[in-house]
């Protein structure tokens, strides 16, 4: 989990799962074949409705994405997205902003979806774009289970990242040291 509030959003979730909610975690390599189906959320603030992505635009990024993951897997897994209306929160931005919410965010994206006939239960994977409202990163994915987070912007990059993870994929990293030597004191770098 990319930070500690990755953590704690996983950990509100696993205790969610043990509470009678609901946690998909995907198994094994067999989940990297074949098509996704993703639900895509773009979602809305009574306090700042002005939307993050178009639908114009999220259905670029959606295919560019699974462009990605075509090529890459030599076609072995591909993402079908469908894309929402505008969905708009039943909190406003600054509460979820406040309380540093990200599971509340994505459990309300769930709810109005289903509410407006988007049933998440249909889809193997789902995300919520939003207008950034929390501070860090550009976004947020379980590692290895359905739900991802993705503030405002249409970067493939930052998304393909983010549903990698879903994919079970944890980030990348090196060790690096000064001057160029592969010895001496030096840190972990993502």
């Amino acid at each position: 989990l990319c930070t500690g509030s990755h953590l704690a959003a996983f950990s509100q979730t696993l205790a969610s799962s043990d509470a009678g909610g609901s946690v998909t975690a995907l198994a094994g390599a067999a989940w990297t074949f074949g098509i996704k189906s993703m639900l895509f959320m773009r979602v809305i603030f009574t306090d700042d409705p002005v939307e993050s992505i178009s639908d114009l635009a999220a259905g670029t990024l959606l295919n560019s994405v699974s462009n990605w993951f075509a090529e890459t897997s030599y076609s072995n897994t591909a993402i079908n997205a469908t894309i929402t209306p505008l969905l708009t929160m039943p909190r406003t931005r600054d509460w979820y902003k406040t309380n540093d919410n990200y599971q509340a965010l994505l459990t309300d994206a769930r709810t109005t979806s289903r509410n407006a006939g988007f049933d998440p239960a249909n889809y193997i994977l789902d995300c919520v774009h939003f207008k950034s409202t929390f501070p860090g990163c550009s976004g947020r994915a379980y590692v290895g289970a359905k739900g991802t987070w993705r503030k405002s912007g249409t970067s493939g990059g930052g998304a393909g990242a983010e549903f990698g993870h879903n994919y079970g994929r944890w980030h990348a990293n090196c060790g690096t040291a000064p001057g160029d030597t592969v010895t001496g004191p030096g840190r972990q770098l993502e």
